[in-house]
């Protein structure tokens, strides 16, 4: 008599290997949409330094009595005010414009008035997130948290 040979199969079916596919499609997808956030608020962090350099080096040439304008007849280093658009979709706007005395270095509104209180706001947004430079009377150009202002 003929001895029956049990057969063994090795190997994954088609209904594992779908399923297998669609969880991996699940889970990617799913970690891709949290990075899109991620990826906004680190462009704003990036432009807020930039902004935040550009302003104390404003600021610095001031000091030093480089690059000097006339802001309503007092020498000054100006500052670009208004919406901005920065790489990588960062849009900049400014709560008004902002410019720094020779040789002091503290800032004045563009009539060469000097700040006395409060603050001038660089607010910095890219797809919901928003991050403030803030440029105080004394002349200090603070870089707030996001989700902070001035």
């Amino acid at each position: 008599m003929r001895k029956k040979r049990k057969r063994t199969e090795a190997g994954f079916t088609l209904i594992e290997i779908m399923i297998t596919t669609a969880l991996i499609a699940i889970v990617t997808t799913a970690s891709l949409a949290s990075l899109v956030p991620f990826k906004a608020r680190r462009a704003v962090e990036g432009g807020e330094r930039v902004v935040a350099a550009a302003l104390r080096q404003a600021q610095n040439d001031a000091v030093t009595g480089k690059n000097i304008s006339s802001c309503s007849s007092i020498p000054c280093v100006p500052f670009q005010s208004g919406a901005v658009n920065l790489p990588d979709g960062v849009v900049l706007s400014a709560s008004q414009a902002v410019a720094f005395r020779v040789p002091q270095g503290e800032p004045i509104n563009s009539g060469g008035v000097e700040l006395v209180s409060g603050s001038v706001d660089f607010s910095l947004t890219k797809g919901g997130v928003t991050a403030h430079v803030c440029v105080y009377p004394l002349g200090r150009v603070e870089e707030r948290p996001i989700g902070s202002g001035c």
